[in-house]
């Protein structure tokens, strides 16, 4: 059942990236090959790590080091 519906969804959207625009040359998909593929980066080799920041108050007298 949900296998068929993922198909379903996967032609829905491949039919809907090929239409083409109404007022521009091309396609969704067309667009997305020429302006956003070839700015695309590759991930990172590390994974992002998630740091914890605190703001901390301290006194005028105090040494921070």
């Amino acid at each position: 059942m949900i296998l068929g519906a993922q198909r379903s969804d996967r032609r829905q959207l491949e039919r809907l990236n090929a239409r083409p625009f109404q007022k521009l040359d091309g396609c969704r998909r067309s667009g997305f090959e020429t302006i956003d593929r070839p700015a695309m980066r590759p991930l990172p080799a590390r994974r992002y790590e998630i740091a914890e920041w605190r703001h901390a108050k301290v006194n005028v007298d105090y040494c921070i080091t």
